[in-house]
């Protein structure tokens, strides 16, 4: 049985006849043998439970299940995983020899446990190393190529200010040339200014603010396609937590602004507020196309994009911004239904000040 609250999940069965547990049913951990073996961590043999006051009224016992013999299952990190057990319908105490058996089977399932804890970590940190290594990468680059692509932008930019002047009253296609020039000119500065803010940041200067106000003054001068629809539902009773105002506001910029992009024939936005424990949630979701299941691990690699004209930086640095905050930043996402951005924000002092 493997625990996922609220639940407890069937995640191996037997192939008895009338074994009434199948792979995949799951039950409310309520008044079950399990939920006992799961909150104490320890053993739990239940000889003949019509006969015990405790536990002659538990769910298993509509089954016929009148009998119980389980252990607890750890992760390495002694978390519990959830429970190895057998049940029988008539009276049974399980003999020694029994109980031996089912240790084996319990050293067994966590030497597998084990192997898939370390296996995660491993490719959890390599995925953290490669991460770092390209923002490493970025920064090498943004020092080196920031201000020698800036200076002839600069230029060009001035340049195209001056023809469009002497030139207003020329063709119609001349016009047009000027304006798609501005325009590359306009994206290869926002690479730039993307490539040096994300290998920049460090420290944050914190304040106490009201995330709920800031969202609002966001929005106010945030200008949304006729076809999108905004709803709002914040929670007014949050604290004040702190936070950097110009770079959580470039979090709502970055995260709105590709919310829109993948709704090009309109939708809704909601973005809602609430508190879960010692955070403030800042949830964002869209009924845009959504996200491939192939690239939902990708989209805060820095680079990775799957617009045309995408620069691929965007996310990366929500998640920059978003970490310095000792915060996290989660993301589901189903093609054609629509994707779901959360922010966690601890409440309390935080180290990156400055």
């Amino acid at each position: 049985m493997k625990v996922e609250q609220p639940y407890i999940k069937v995640f191996c069965s037997s192939e008895t006849a009338n074994n009434p547990y199948k792979v995949g049913n799951k039950e409310l951990l309520a008044g079950l043998y399990c939920e006992t073996v799961i909150k104490t961590k320890k053993k739990l043999l239940i000889s003949n439970a019509l006969k015990n006051e405790v536990w002659n009224n538990n769910p298993d016992i509509k089954l016929g299940m009148i009998s119980y013999l389980g252990f607890p299952l750890f992760w390495p990190d002694e978390e519990v995983f959830g429970t190895i057990c057998v049940l029988d319908l008539k009276e049974n105490s399980y003999t020694k020899k029994y109980e031996k058996l089912i240790r084996k089977f319990k050293e067994l399932v966590e030497t597998h446990l084990e192997l898939l804890y370390h296996s995660q970590k491993l490719e959890t940190f390599f995925e953290d190393y490669v991460y770092k290594e390209k923002l490493a990468t970025l920064g090498i680059l943004a020092e080196k190529i920031g201000h020698e692509i800036r200076n002839p932008l600069g230029v060009i930019n001035n340049s195209i200010y001056y023809l469009t002047l002497r030139l207003k009253n020329s063709d119609e296609k001349i016009r047009k040339h000027l304006k798609m020039m501005q325009k590359e000119v306009e994206r290869s500065n926002k690479l730039v200014t993307h490539l040096l803010n994300l290998t920049s940041l460090n420290k944050l200067n914190l304040e106490m603010g009201d995330i709920n106000l800031l969202i609002k003054e966001f929005l106010e001068d945030y200008e949304f396609p006729t076809n999108i629809a905004l709803k709002l539902n914040l929670d007014y009773s949050l604290p004040l937590i702190e936070i950097d105002r110009l770079l959580i506001h470039q979090v709502f910029q970055n995260i709105i602004k590709n919310s829109v992009e993948a709704m090009p024939n309109g939708g809704n936005l909601g973005i809602k507020t609430k508190k879960n424990d010692s955070l403030v949630e800042i949830i964002f979701k869209d009924s845009g196309m959504g996200i491939p299941k192939i690239n939902l691990y990708k989209i805060f690699n820095p680079l990775f994009s799957t617009k045309i004209y995408g620069i691929g930086l965007g996310l990366t640095l929500v998640k920059n911004i978003i970490e310095l905050h000792e915060g996290e930043i989660g993301v589901e996402s189903e093609s054609d239904i629509g994707t779901t951005i959360t922010i966690r924000i601890p409440f309390g002092k935080k180290e990156n000040m400055k």
